[in-house]
């Protein structure tokens, strides 16, 4: 069951390619969107997720996390209810390898790939908290 809603998007300008619909995307230093890392260590905050696919220089839409949910593709399984964190390749997942928080998972992702509704965590809320 998907819980989306449609709001507004905003559309970036790609730093990198895109080639996954839903992938997470972060603004870089120089103000271009790519992919989040999922490490710990990883500049800036995820600003939403991927409405389209593209390549370097091309400008596309993403509904941005002000949004209450949105849809995110899964590095691997993970329930129903649990905290997702950005994870390698603009995917999220629970196991905790960054800082960053996604938001909590409105269904479960059987397999990596999956497509899975997340619900935003106010604040920017991070794993150490």
């Amino acid at each position: 069951m998907s819980y989306s809603q449609n709001f507004p998007t905003v559309s970036v300008v790609l730093g990198e390619a895109v080639t996954a619909l839903h992938s997470l995307l972060k603004l870089n230093s120089s103000g271009v969107a790519v992919l989040t890392t999922g490490v710990a260590s990883e500049d800036g905050h995820t600003i939403g997720t991927a409405l389209e696919t593209g390549s370097i220089g091309d400008t596309i839409a993403v509904r941005h996390f002000s949004n209450p949910t949105k849809k995110c593709v899964a590095n691997g399984a993970f329930s129903k209810g649990a905290r997702v964190y950005t994870f390698a390749n603009g995917e999220v997942d629970d196991v905790a390898t960054s800082l960053q928080v996604a938001g909590v998972a409105m269904e479960a992702a059987t397999a990596a790939g999956d497509v899975v509704e997340v619900m935003t965590i106010a604040g920017g809320e991070d794993a150490l908290t």
